[in-house]
């Protein structure tokens, strides 16, 4: 299966909070006052020491006393144990149903 991470990212952006709730279901809590909710860690278990970044709705990323994810596709990798590839295509089909098919962006060269 083919998928871009450009591409799926681009349309990630701005609906980060809603995938986790719904692909990282133990970290919700976090997700209700971003960047001011802490709850324990699903990772290593530290009483409040997690929290969702402030702008998590755009960068999909949060923060512990054990890692920084500054992205939704490192956190929800993280939260649930996926590689980047696992990750990737979970994000990619939750977007866009069964068959994740996204071509990458036409790139346009810069002009220097």
């Amino acid at each position: 299966m083919t998928i871009c991470k450009i591409e799926v990212r681009k349309q990630a952006s701005g609906i980060w909070d809603r995938i986790i709730a719904t692909l990282a279901p133990s970290i919700a809590g976090a997700l209700e006052k971003p960047g001011q909710s802490h709850i324990d860690c699903p990772l290593h278990g530290g009483r409040k020491d997690f929290r969702v970044f402030q702008d998590v709705a755009d960068s999909g990323g949060g923060v512990c006393t054990c890692g920084t994810w500054p992205d939704g596709f490192g956190l929800i990798g993280a939260v649930n144990g996926w590689s980047f590839h696992q990750t990737l295509l979970e994000v990619g089909e939750l977007l866009l149903g069964n068959t994740p098919h996204l071509r990458p962006a036409a790139i346009k060269p810069v002009k220097r």
